[in-house]
């Protein structure tokens, strides 16, 4: 002590000995210490709970400070009273996992322990949503849990034995599968209960599992808790019966009893509350109750649709719940734990959960929820792109409520060849909590993820269709089949469920392959279909080899996939040489079709895709039967790109029927032999269908017809309809076809606005059958809508169509985006509108010359304004020359802007390239009278470019074309009446020059003219009103000209 106070001054040393004696006196409270950096007496917690003194009667404290402490942990029975304390459930980490499964974290076999401000995870839940994976086992008595996090994916918390009592309070417990289980009395106060999103994308999952004897008055009781909602992927029963089920004999049935009170419930929670365990669960001695359930915004949740056995209890039956006595009996944890606080007064810390990286082949997503819901906190992702050597932030966000719990980021994924690493961090104030490291390496196939090892049929299985005939089998054909049969020894067949008895049948094989299945006995009772399946006996013990492989990521293997397994909804990779066919209908998540790959298809089969498709090789080589592709994920919002250099001969893409927010994005140039449509097209259609494709820049799609080849709105077929759109910003080209593509929203009452809208940035090439939109009537306003656009730059060629039928709606034009028809010697109406009008301005054109194609767009500006004209110009373009047009152009009143209809004169005014406004005397309409919606025709007009439409028998002269001497200065009009002239004169030289200057000589402005010119337009707006000298400069050549402006 001498020494270190040597090298101090009085002061400082002061200062080091009272922090050192602070130190000391704080943990003093703690009999043990354990400390992962060696400052504690132990290094591993089972260590210290080894070196625990037995048969306690009061706490035996062990501090852990912060730090992922890995391995298995338990407390044997000879150890009550040992009581755990972590630094922060967000730092201090007690994790174990194999890969495998089948696993606990920690087992508490003493009676009264406490673990509090601990995290206890079993790493197999990060891994996937199985098998079952023990965060913690307590199979003694009177267990208490505060402020702790329970993180898994099946059974991650379990308390057997009948009677036995446990306590959590202000604790966080996650996972997918029956996580919360068992016979004890387990009392939850103020609990986070989080069903999180399946890793398989699973939709359904079970938070509790208790199998509480029938005997046992209480099971499982939730008291003030709360479930958010994670990011929509998984929807949550609250409990099913566990032991409870057609195998269990009666004298071993539970009496399942799973009781929520006054909980806070989110969208997470299915509609129906509860579920059986099969059919032979016996509900009558089952209690599932609920007390006062309600929304994160207070309001009471809906119950209506609760399983009718399931209960909602009164005041009267929900007050013995909160009577501690009545199930813990004498026992008293807060009397035993002085640490254990009375009443919620409870802060909780912030505790990122749950972050991993779900990629898929275009993008990766990063999911993360809090424990507990913390109000105001900052999220950044950091992302490293050179080998974790540095970390920058990528994206943030603050969230502004305490309730969301669940977030996620999203980022592009990294050159093939290369990987970025990730962690989150989520700060308030000076709280700071950083998740680990994630690593998204597109290289690195996912857990379940399939590829191929040879060629053969997808379903890895006979493919089959049943026909049947008054419940009785009548035949079986098979529609594929793998090779590696036995000729000579066909295999047996079993026939099986469908709800019937009986049937039989006969496998022929010929070249190795079941090319037919014979039907031997029909059986009866088959309402239902069957299942048709090659059958392993001892006259046939072993079966084709499998062209699949599945990928184990607990030990990074691709293990070879058995004969008649297989895939649902993985990520399927077709390697390069191998080409599989599918045979019947079948389903993918994201596809990866490597070069020289190919995917194809027998009887038009159809594939589902949930996610991205990447091809670089062949999906459809033949032009008979193609692979029909349906987007089908119905996650709240879900996106997916098909992309690759790759080529595509396919029947057909569509979407699912019940997709909700849905967008796929064709980056890959395809050839499809019928429609491209985001409707499904049959009765299953939804109203929350909010759907749209997009073909990106470059990149061509020809098809048959876009969204439907339907004529007519029908009702009676499609009950519901949702919103559908389509982006072209490259090409869609139906040029070939017939087939119209229709949009038509189908009219239905009680629909909410279903509306078809087609924006054409790029190219739209319609075929004969043209295009055709109706826009239901009925209902004010309009049940269904259509809205029509072209974008800048943006072309819809409709010269090839002979159905061109918009109905009441029109192509919305912008900027350079045009309509483009072929125009002869009869009117062809131009359904073109612009930007914000809810109502067309079409052109109709009629062509007394050289029959040709035209482009016409409009627009609500004229390039040059003009005096007396309306607020409407349209451009028309010939590709072909020698035409002789009559123009007729309609508007509104609403677009006279400074026109007057009373007039005695009107004209067709027409400007070509940089020329000056023509004018051409037109006759003036209207609806019947001269009256909105207005009309002007005029007919000769030879030259095309730009038309609007003016009043009045004089024009000023910047908007009118005329001759003058050339050898001459004038002026026009003269005198000035609205702050412009148009000045004619010589040719010009580099160098001359325009000036204005009043009659004292002062030069009030001057301008150059536009060199080897003959015109210029001035704007002499500024100038007051008088008489002024234009002076005109052009080398040794000087004119002048007086002007008056009023």
């Amino acid at each position: 002590m001498k020494k270190l106070l040597k090298k101090t001054n009085g002061k400082k040393g002061l200062h080091i000995l009272f922090f050192m004696l602070l130190n000391l006196s704080a943990f003093a409270q703690y009999d043990k210490i354990v400390a992962k950096d060696g400052s504690g007496d132990f290094t591993n917690v089972q260590a210290a709970i080894d070196a625990a003194p037995t048969a306690r009667t009061t706490p035996y404290k062990i501090y852990v400070k912060a730090g992922k402490y890995v391995g298995q942990l338990s407390i044997p029975s000879t150890k009550p009273f040992i009581e755990l304390i972590g630094e922060s459930p967000a730092n201090t980490i007690l994790s174990y996992g194999d890969g495998l499964g089948g696993t606990t974290t920690f087992t508490i076999n003493a009676n009264d322990c406490m673990l509090m401000g601990l995290t206890l995870e079993n790493t197999q839940g990060y891994l996937s949503d199985g098998p079952q994976s023990l965060a913690i086992k307590t199979n003694a008595d009177r267990a208490v849990f505060y402020n702790c996090r329970f993180i898994s994916g099946q059974d991650t918390v379990y308390h057997p034995g009948n009677g036995k009592l446990v306590y959590y309070k202000n604790c966080y417990i996650d996972g997918n599968t029956d996580f919360i289980y068992g016979s004890a009395i387990a009392v939850f106060d103020y609990c986070v209960i989080y069903g999180r999103d399946r890793v398989d994308g699973g939709s359904g999952g079970i938070v509790t599992a208790s199998n509480t004897p029938q005997s046992q008055a209480y099971g499982q009781i939730f008291r003030d808790c709360i479930i958010p909602a994670n990011n929509g992927v998984t929807v949550y029963s609250l409990g099913r019966p566990w032991q409870n089920d057609a195998t269990t004999l009666d004298a071993n049935r539970a009496g399942n009893k799973t009781v929520f009170l006054n909980t806070k419930m989110s969208t997470s929670v299915a509609p129906t509350g509860w579920s059986v365990w099969d059919a032979g669960t016996n509900t009558s001695v089952i209690t599932y109750a609920e007390y006062k359930s309600v929304g994160f915004d207070g309001s009471p949740i809906d119950v209506s649709k609760r399983l009718s056995w399931s209960k909602q209890l009164s005041d009267a039956e929900a007050a013995p719940y909160y009577v501690n006595s009545n199930f813990f009996g004498s026992w008293n944890p807060y009397a035993v734990w002085a640490d254990l606080p009375a009443g919620n007064n409870f802060t909780p810390v912030i505790a990122l959960t749950n972050f991993r990286a779900k990629r898929t082949t275009s993008q990766a997503s990063f999911l993360f929820n809090l424990a507990w819901p913390v109000s105001g906190v900052t999220y950044t992702l950091y992302r490293s792109t050179d080998n974790k050597a540095s970390y920058a932030p990528l994206k943030s966000f603050t969230t502004n409520n305490d309730v969301t719990i669940a977030n996620q980021f999203t980022d592009a994924l990294p050159p093939v060849g290369s990987a970025y690493y990730y962690y989150i961090e989520a700060s308030k104030g000076s709280e700071v909590n950083k998740s680990e490291v994630v690593t998204v390496d597109p290289a690195i196939p996912l857990n379940g993820d399939y590829r191929s090892k040879g060629s053969g049929i997808w379903a890895n299985n006979i493919t089959y269709s049943v026909v049947k005939a008054s419940n009785v089998i009548t035949g079986i054909t098979v529609t594929g089949s793998p090779a590696g049969f036995d000729d000579a020894n066909p295999p047996s067949i079993v026939i099986s469920g469908g709800s019937g008895t009986g049937a039989t049948a006969t496998a022929v094989v010929s070249g190795g392959k079941v090319t037919a299945i014979t039907v031997t006995n029909g059986g009866t009772g088959y309402t239902g279909n069957p299942t048709v399946a090659v059958a392993v006996n001892a006259n046939y013990p072993s079966l084709p080899a499998s062209i699949w492989e599945k990928f184990n990521s607990s030990n990074s293997t691709w293990e070879n996939v058995p004969f008649g397994t297989s895939h649902s909804n993985a990520n399927v990779t077709i390697k390069s040489g191998h080409t599989v066919t599918i045979t019947a209908l079948s389903s993918v998540n994201a596809l990866v079709v490597e070069a020289n790959a190919v995917l194809n298809a027998t009887a038009n089969s159809s594939l589902r895709f949930l996610s991205d498709i990447v091809n670089n090789g062949s999906i459809g080589t033949n032009t008979t039967d193609r692979i029909s592709l349906t987007y089908s994920n119905t996650a709240a919002i879900a996106s997916a790109t098909i992309s690759g250099t790759g080529t595509y001969l396919v029947s057909s893409l569509n979407t699912l029927a019940e997709l909700q927010n849905a967008t796929l994005t064709i980056d890959q140039n395809m050839n499809i032999t019928n429609n491209v449509n985001a409707l499904y097209g049959n009765s299953g259609n939804q109203d929350v269908n909010n759907i749209t494709f997009i073909i990106n820049a470059g990149k061509t799609v020809v098809a048959k017809a876009l969204h439907s080849s339907g004529s007519t709105a029908t009702a009676a077929n499609y009950p519901k309809y949702g919103k559908y759109a389509y982006v072209i910003n490259g090409t869609l080209d139906t040029s070939a076809s017939t087939s119209t593509s229709a949009f038509i929203p189908y009219e239905a009452t009680g629909s909410t606005d279903p509306t078809v809208s087609l924006t054409v940035n790029g190219a739209l090439i319609l075929g004969t059958g043209g295009l055709k939109a109706i826009t239901t009537t009925s209902g004010t306003p309009e049940i269904g809508k259509v809205y029509l656009t072209i974008g800048d730059g943006g072309i819809v060629d409709a010269t090839r169509a002979t159905t061109f039928d918009t109905g009441n709606k029109f192509f919305v034009t912008n900027g350079s985006g045009v309509l483009k028809r072929v125009v002869g010697a009869t009117d062809v109406k131009f359904p073109v509108g612009s930007a914000g009008s809810t109502v067309a301005n079409p052109i109709i054109l009629n062509n007394s010359g050289v029959a040709g194609n035209f482009s016409v767009s409009v627009k609500n500006i004229l390039d040059v304004p003009v005096n007396k004209a309306i607020n409407k110009q349209w451009t028309v373009n010939a590709e072909t020359a020698g035409a002789n047009l009559s123009v007729k152009t309609q508007w509104l009143s609403a677009d006279n802007g400074t026109f007057n209809a009373s007039d005695v004169s009107f004209s067709l005014i027409s400007k070509t390239g940089t020329n000056a406004w023509a004018s051409n005397t037109a006759v003036l309409g209207g609806s019947g009278t001269l009256a909105s919606p207005y009309t002007a025709s005029v007919s000769g007009i030879t030259s095309f470019g730009t038309f609007s439409v003016m009043s009045g028998n004089s024009i000023t002269l910047d908007l009118l074309s005329f001759n003058s001497d050339k050898r001459t200065l004038t002026v026009f009009p003269n005198p000035s009446i609205n702050g412009k002239i148009m000045v004619n004169y010589p040719i010009s030289l580099k160098g001359a020059s325009l000036s204005i200057s009043s009659y004292d000589g002062r030069i009030l402005k001057q301008v150059s003219p536009v060199s080897e010119s003959l015109q210029s337009a001035i704007d002499i707006s500024d100038l007051a009103a008088g008489s002024y000298i234009l002076i005109y400069q052009n080398g040794a050549d000087k004119k002048t000209v007086k002007f008056l402006k009023l």
